[in-house]
Formats: structure tokens, sequence, C-alpha cells
């Protein structure tokens, strides 16, 4: 009886043991159904009411005349992604007064997978100015920081954030040491809260306060159509989200070819814009974007395509895209060559950098570097058969060092793309593209008629085909201007009835892999446009 007694206790004290086990191993299903429980729901949604977290002590308003700028468009992914990752942003500083100070408002979703941690660095303007710790699940983070008048010397404020953390999953032997698993974003909600020091113009604040998308009325003028056209290639082309409104009550905007002012308020709230110079006002109030490269002269510094020239920590390998458009670089030129220029950290034993660069998801160029030396230094061909309108470099940095074991991750390296490397050039065809841009770039004047009214999706495909081709600072002009104007360019739907000159065409035939065609007047594809397409005739 008593072999009985032992074998029931030691069988019950088994039990204790192994449930006591279950419910402390953070993989079990027991354990987060009772933690779930005793704590309320998962972490997996955002939280409602995260109080902010407190990085520099948050002060009075410094002046009533409070100011918020709004960064991004809504539509654009911003944040970090996988550990460590490390980005940059600029919010604009508007040019239309003098500001006491300010404060940065910034919203972050963070979602980390399970057993995952890591924190979050901010800086502005290269100072380090608070961490945030993150942990597993989805959660909220707010973050208010002070900004003091040396903060907005400049015309913008620049954000820094730099992740590091892990998402192995609670492994002991992590088998991506990439931790791929979390994804930290800036929020559009995101803002620069500035505190002038006196009241501004009533029609600047009204520019600098609306919010994003900015609506432009779509009038039932055509020259007024021609230039709300006009004034969305501009908006966009500055990051500057907008779109139409059929209604005048609901528009933001109203452009107009015959307005003596530059930029009035209507009595419905409605600003209305000169056709010139008040979008000109629009965009420098508003305009959160890097100089055009059209400003510039060959070669091209790449710090002007990309704000990521900052020191990059990774791991394994690390990626740099840059995108360019023919439409924005010096007389619509094609690059010859991409001259890189990359700082990096020195390697351990004789491990090698390996440099693949890629143009348009087409590999051309890899190359191999001592790990000892701290500098890349390469000039790389750029083919013009594989260039379009709208192209896509990708340099990709692979450190060589392997994981001295299973357990054990590689150690982290460091490079910089440096901003002074360039794109070389310019290769200038004769005909093209890159002619046409050329040509519309050059022209004295360039005269934009629209042959009927459009409706709103059409007005948005007009202005996307014009961002392609026309450059942002060319002299285009309206109305009665427009018709005396050198070189034409006159919107239509639908094969041409009597061809002449130059189409741009959309939606019908393609070349390449551009979603635009140039079809010259006796090429018999023009004959097979589809009768919706859209037309666009330059004539000179």
């Amino acid at each position: 009886m008593r072999d009985i007694y032992r074998l029931l206790l030691v069988g019950g004290l088994s039990l204790v043991i192994v449930g006591g086990a279950i419910l402390y191993s953070r993989d079990s299903g027991l354990y987060s159904l009772i933690s779930g429980a005793v704590s309320g729901p998962a972490a997996d949604t955002p939280a409602s009411s995260t109080p902010p977290t407190d990085l520099s002590a948050p002060r009075e308003p410094l002046s009533p005349y409070g100011l918020t700028v709004p960064p991004f468009s809504r539509t654009e992914w911003v944040g970090l992604a996988g550990f460590p990752d490390s980005a940059e942003f600029v919010f604009p500083i508007p040019g239309a007064g003098s500001y006491l100070g300010g404060r940065l408002d910034l919203e972050f979703d963070a979602q980390l997978a399970d057993q995952g941690d890591g924190r979050l660095t901010i800086a502005v303007n290269g100072v380090r100015r608070g961490e945030i710790v993150l942990n597993t699940g989805r959660e909220r983070h707010h973050a208010e920081i002070e900004l003091t008048p040396s903060d907005l010397l400049g015309g913008s404020v620049s954000l820094a954030l730099a992740g590091q953390g892990t998402t192995n999953s609670g492994q002991i032997c992590p088998a991506d040491a990439a931790n791929s698993g979390s994804a930290i974003r800036l929020l559009p909600q995101s803002a620069l809260m500035l505190y002038a020091d006196a009241p501004l113009d009533a029609v600047d604040e009204r520019l600098i306060r609306l919010q994003r998308p900015v609506t432009l009325r779509l009038s039932a003028d055509l020259a007024d159509q021609a230039a709300a056209i006009w004034a969305m290639r501009r908006l966009t082309a500055e990051r500057i989200e907008a779109t139409y409104s059929l209604s005048a009550d609901a528009a933001d905007i109203a452009v107009s070819t015959t307005s003596d002012e530059a930029a009035t308020i209507e009595t419905t709230g409605t600003v209305r814009l000169s056709a010139s110079d008040g979008v000109d006002r629009l965009v420098a109030l508003r305009s959160a974007s890097r100089p055009a490269a059209a400003d510039a002269r060959w070669p091209v510094m790449i710090g002007q395509l990309t704000d990521a020239t900052g020191l990059r920590d990774f791991r394994g390998s690390r990626k740099w895209n840059i995108d360019y458009d023919l439409v924005n670089l010096p007389d619509g030129g094609l690059p010859q060559a991409l001259d890189l220029r990359m700082k990096t950290s020195e390697l351990e034993e004789d491990f090698e950098w390996v440099l693949r660069v890629a143009l348009n998801d087409n590999l051309i160029d890899t190359q191999r570097f001592s790990g000892k030396s701290e500098w890349i230094d390469v000039s790389i061909a750029l083919p013009a058969d594989l260039q379009r309108l709208n192209n896509e470099l990708v340099i990709e940095l692979v450190d060589t060092s392997p994981n001295e074991s299973i357990c054990r991750a590689g150690p982290q390296a460091q490079a910089q793309l440096l901003p002074g490397s360039t794109l070389a050039g310019p290769q200038l065809p004769a005909d093209g593209w890159s002619a046409l841009i050329r040509d519309l770039g050059n022209a004295d004047a360039i005269g934009l008629v629209l042959d009927a009214a459009l409706t709103p999706a059409r007005a948005v495909q007009v202005s996307a085909m014009l961002a392609q081709v026309v450059p942002q600072d060319a002299p285009v002009v309206f109305s009665d201007a427009a018709e005396a104007a050198p070189v034409r360019l006159k919107v239509s739907t639908g094969a041409p009835q009597a061809p002449q000159g130059r189409y741009i065409v959309s939606n019908g035939t393609t070349q390449a892999a551009d979603r635009l065609s140039l079809v010259e007047a006796d090429d018999p594809m023009l004959a097979d446009v589809l009768p919706g397409a859209v037309v666009i005739e330059v004539s000179q």
C-alpha cells in the first residue's frame, strides 16, 4: 500500500513540475490563454491612448501664433523595416514668417514579432534627441521633441530614425540574423509645429494649413482647366499630394488664368491662385522635396536624388535605391556612368566586400574589394538601351564575413554612400524621349491647349503624362498665349484625324517598359490608338 502512495506522490509531483514548466514557457498556448485572461486583449492592436513619450520636456507654447506643417503624403509609407535599419526624412519650414521655436509631434506604429524587442533612436539635424523602447506586438508611440531657433536656421528640419533590436522568436540560435520581423512606421499624423513671432499673412497661413490631399477646382473654362492640370503636375513633383474636385465649394485651390493677384481668398474659403505667381507661392510654402536635379549641371550629385547618404549599420548586406527620371536631369540627358564613392568599415581577417549594381532590374556590374580598404571608388557604365523615362539604380554592398557558428551572428558592419557620388554624362540621343525632353526644356514658351473639357480622372492622367516629359520649370502658358507659343501641346482623346508632328500616347501602343509611347505622325501605329486613350500632340 505504501508503494502505491509513493507512486501517486511521485506522479503528482511530476504533474506539478511539468505544469509549471508549461506555464513558464512563453511559447505555450496555455500561457497565452491564461496571460490573456489576466491582462486583457493581446497587444496586436494599436494602443488607442498611449501617453506621449517625454523626450525633451515639452514647454508651454512660445507664442499664440502656432502653425502646423504636415510632412509628407498620406499615401507614402515612411519608416523602418527589420533590424538594424535607419532612414532620414525632411520637414519643410515655410518661408512666410520668422519663428521663435517649434516642436516635432511624431506618431509611430511599431510592429514586432513574438518575443521581439528593440530600441528606436531619434535624431534631429544630426543630434540625438531621444530613445523609445519597442516591445513585442503592435504599439503606438507618441513623441514630442522641442526645437530651438538654431534647429530652424535652415530651410528644413531633418529627422533621422535608427532601429536596433531582435526578432528571433526566442530561438537560442536564430536562423535569420537579419531580424526582419519588425516594421516601424512614421504615421502621416506626424507634423512640425512652429511658433511665429507675429501673425502670418492670411493667405499664406491658409495655404500652409491645407490638409492633404490639396483639392484643385476643375473649372469649366478650358484655359483654367489647362492651368489646373499644369499646377497638379508641379505639386506632385514637389511631393505635395493633390486631387481634383468638380465642386466649387469643396475645392481648396482654384487656378485662374485671368486673376490679377497672385493669391486671394474667395468667400467660400477657396484660395484663388494665378497660374504662374500664385502656384509658385503655394509650392514655396508647401514643398518638401530636395532641389530638383534639373537645376543642376552634369555631373549630377547623388545627394540631389536621395536622402540615404548617411552612415548605415547592417549585417550581411545593405541596399541603396536611387531613382532618377530623365525629365529631371539636365537637358533630359542619359547618364553615361555611375561614379560611385563609398566609405566602409574595415572587415576582419581577409574577408571581402562584394558590390552589385543593377539598373531597372538588370544586373550591370559585380566587383570585389578588399575588406581592409576603407574606400570604394569605382565608375560603372550605364547602358543607354537599359534606360527609360523612369529609372531605378540599386546598389548592394555585401559583407562576406561568415557567422562564426550557427548560434552566433556575424559582426555588424558600417557603410556610407557618399553624397559626392555622381551620375556622369550626358549621352544626348538625337531622337526618342531624351530629344523630346530637351526640345521642351529649351523652348521659349510651351502652350498647353485642351481639345475639350476633361473629367477629373482624365485630368489626373494628363498631369501624370506631362510629369514624364515636360520639365517642371518649363515656361508653360495658357489661353491666348498658348495659341501663339512656338511649341504647343494639344490634349485630346482617341486617334488624331489629321496627324502631324509627334504624339505622346497613353493606354495605346507601348514601347519597351515605358508606360507612354512617342509616335511620329507617319507611324501606322497611330491609327491603332484606342478610342479612350489620351493623346498629346507636340507641334512646333
